[in-house]
């Protein structure tokens, strides 16, 4: 389509089809931050599969900082210039501190300096400032802006499609890009695709000095996803989404949940260090065979 550009030769990600290839071996380590943009309440089996209903809590915006030879940022959080209200029925509130222009400036970022932003998916609380970094390559899964640009009737008020009624998406930019698959972003960085929560959405694994970190988007909504073994509540197909976090648990020793608060230990601007690093794993139960009962027999209850 018009609106994608392919990158050059300097900046193209490989791109490969294999895990393996994608586990780095690089010693470059990533400084991670995450900023708090806003706050909504919503029932908490959209966030974990029929789990919770009924249950109201209290969820963060989150646009996540990387720095290292180079400074990447991950999903933009909610258009700073329109209520969720108007457009998806949710319940939204931001401070000053929260609007993302000032949470990056507080954070001492210019977004003149970020060369690459990340979009996990195309969703109206994750791509919805991408206009903050004209100056950046804004990367996302081939198949995810395929499928947001038309999306399916129910989904099209999340990907702000213009069949929706908003107009153009605030992802719509010259300066967006595609890629395919497993791609290596830069040194240390990986993109993984994980469909489930959405056709294209993907994961960013990045290597720091506690170990590889999975900024997952909505593949992991909260910590319960990943530690209890629950798939997120809203998705597009419900085997996919459990298929993707079992992939990421390979690939990754820690987890950053999009949507869950413990992340944000130290405020609207927090290091992710050692304390996020020490959350638990999830370890799967043993699969125990169903037999029939001892004292009954083989061809089942004489008549």
């Amino acid at each position: 389509m018009g609106g994608t550009r392919a990158p050059d030769a300097s900046s193209e990600a490989a791109v490969t089809s294999d895990p393996a290839t994608v586990t780095s071996s690089s010693s470059t380590h990533w400084r991670i931050t995450a900023l708090d943009t806003g706050t909504s309440h919503l029932d908490q089996s959209m966030l974990t599969y029929t789990v919770g209903v009924g249950t109201v809590v209290r969820i963060p915006r989150v646009i996540w900082v990387l720095q290292g030879p180079t400074t990447v940022v991950v999903d933009t959080s909610v258009p700073m210039r329109r209520r969720p209200s108007e457009f998806i029925g949710e319940e939204f509130s931001r401070s000053r501190a929260q609007e993302p222009a000032n949470a990056l400036r507080d954070a001492g970022i210019d977004p003149r300096d970020v060369e690459h932003v990340v979009l996990t998916h195309l969703h109206w609380d994750h791509a919805g400032n991408c206009d903050l970094f004209p100056e950046a390559r804004v990367v996302v899964q081939r198949e995810e802006l395929r499928y947001a640009i038309d999306p399916g009737r129910f989904f099209r008020k999340s990907f702000l499609s213009p069949r929706s009624g908003w107009g153009t998406p605030p992802w719509m930019l010259p300066n967006i890009d595609t890629v395919d698959g497993l791609t290596e972003l830069a040194p240390g960085l990986r993109l993984v695709p994980t469909p489930g929560h959405t056709p294209g959405s993907q994961a960013l694994v990045a290597d720091t000095e506690h170990g590889s970190f999975c900024i997952a988007g909505d593949a992991i909504s909260l910590y319960a996803n990943i530690e209890q073994d629950i798939p997120p509540g809203f998705h597009v197909d419900v085997d996919d989404a459990v298929d993707s976090m079992d992939r990421l648990r390979g690939l990754a020793d820690h987890f950053l949940p999009s949507h869950d608060y413990e992340v944000l230990s130290s405020g609207l601007i927090t290091p992710i260090g050692a304390s996020h690093a020490a959350r638990p794993r999830y370890v799967p139960p043993p699969i125990e065979r169903w037999d029939p009962e001892p004292d009954e027999p083989a061809g089942g209850a004489p008549r």
